[in-house]
């Protein structure tokens, strides 16, 4: 915002012959000091431009330059109009000398105003060039409100804990002093994988974009070698001190740009106590990219494996997925128990809601033709069905993958509450405006839209 200038001083008639020294119009420059006092002025101006000079401060010398500039027209005004009193002084001596003293303290006290006067609006001018100088960005800013219906944070940071995320990826440090970690994307896309075992309540990132650069390699199906690897793999310790942590991502927009397979996320707690298990929330994203298949090529240590969601980590209790569409071929949410004695968490639970999952598009260089995929993996048959996560859905659709069973996309009836919709043209479910880095919170006045 710019700031106006002052109205212009009203003066006396008779102290006002040429003051519209400055080259600005709108600014009075008012020159009635003696010119002793002004070029006493001049050299301290000078000094402190020199100084101003010399620590390279270019705010400070465009000040001091127009102080100068200011002061050396006040100058040339008073010699003049001091050579002009002189002269008027010689022609006439009628005045006595205490008129004159009664005169010149008038005319002092005047100055000094003036000279005050002048000081508060070189001061103005100078805060409207610092503002000028600094103009407003024309690029849009980021959308730090959450998307309406989707889960809140279970709990906000007490103190502002922040890991700037490298474009390639990263381990997550360790500070156990915080209670809540805010991951913040850079602003360029993510190429590798984030990954860590951490003590925190809370893992939050929300606003990031991925072009997932493979770094290891696996035997595609055809024998050729493909890149690829996991994504987000983020554990709780065994030995977290806090109960009931989370992982909350929101805004993600995952792409690949040299990556095959791996899973997306891969989380949970090592720790027999249940208290310790965390809550997984994925919100207003869209995940899309990776495959699965079966190696049958010797001499790779890797054994490909795409799932969106899965805990080989350790036991989890919760997974939210709202405003999600996931493209992946391969296990989108296997939510089926893998640790801590293939049991779920007694209060365990899975919801989708606003949800639409479709195969990966066709890739000849994956397969000579698609592969059936798997939507919602709830069941295991070595498992008795009181240990499985339930699976509540609400408007979540499924493109099936040509003419593939639907016994086949997921788990028997028992485990999923409300069956997923089948649709070839299922409706748009993420607000573009808040994906990736247009949705990006980089501290914890941002983050509060997203607190309970």
């Amino acid at each position: 915002m710019l700031i106006n200038a002052s109205p212009a001083l009203a003066l006396p008639v008779h102290d006002i012959e040429d003051t519209r020294i400055s080259a600005r119009p709108h600014v009075l420059q008012i020159a009635l000091e003696s010119s002793e006092l002004l070029e006493n002025r001049q050299k301290y101006n000078n000094r402190k431009l020199a100084e101003a000079k010399r620590a390279k401060n270019k705010r400070a010398i465009a000040e001091w330059e127009e102080k100068i500039a200011i002061t050396e027209r006040k100058l040339q005004y008073a010699l003049r109009q001091e050579q002009t009193d002189e002269q008027k002084k010689k022609k006439s001596n009628q005045k006595t000398s205490t008129a004159k003293s009664v005169v010149q303290d008038q005319h002092k006290k005047s100055l000094e105003k003036l000279a005050q006067d002048s000081e508060r609006l070189i001061k103005e001018v100078t805060k409207q060039k610092v503002t000028v100088s600094k103009p407003q960005s024309s690029a849009k800013t980021a959308d730090t409100t959450p998307v309406a219906g989707i889960a809140k944070l279970p709990s906000c940071p007490k103190t502002e804990c922040i890991w700037n995320v490298p474009a390639k990826g990263g381990t997550i440090p360790n500070n156990k002093s915080c209670d809540i970690l805010l991951m913040v994307a850079p602003k360029e896309k993510i190429t590798g994988a984030i990954s860590g075992e951490v003590p925190y309540k809370g893992v939050v990132m929300i606003g990031a974009e991925f072009a997932k650069v493979g770094t290891n390699k696996a035997a595609g199906p055809k024998g050729q070698a493909l890149n690829g690897g996991d994504v987000l793999k983020i554990g709780f310790a065994a030995n977290n001190k806090h109960a009931n942590p989370f992982l909350y991502l929101a805004n993600i927009d995952f792409q690949t740009k040299d990556s095959y397979w791996g899973d997306f996320i891969k989380t949970g707690s090592k720790s027999s106590d249940t208290r310790k298990w965390p809550d997984i929330f994925l919100s207003n994203s869209r995940v899309s990219g990776h495959y699965f298949w079966s190696s049958t090529t010797p001499g790779y240590k890797e054994k490909t494996h795409s799932d969106v969601f899965q805990s080989p980590a350790g036991g989890w209790r919760s997974l939210s997925v709202s405003n999600v569409e996931t493209e992946w071929t391969g296990q989108h949410w296997y939510v089926v128990p893998t640790r801590a004695g293939k049991k779920a968490h007694p209060q365990g639970q899975v919801v989708l809601k606003n949800v639409v999952m479709k195969p990966a598009p066709q890739s000849n260089k994956i397969y000579g033709e698609q592969r059936d995929v798997k939507y919602i993996a709830a069941y295991n048959v070595r498992v008795s069905p009181s240990s499985h996560y339930k699976v509540h859905t609400s408007n979540t659709y499924i493109t099936p993958n040509g003419n593939q069973k639907l016994s086949s996309m997921y788990g028997p009836n028992y485990a999923i509450k409300s069956a997923p919709k089948l649709t070839s043209n299922p409706p748009s479910v993420v607000n573009n405006s808040r994906l990736g880095l247009k949705g990006r919170v980089t501290n914890l006045k941002e983050l509060q839209g997203y607190c309970k």
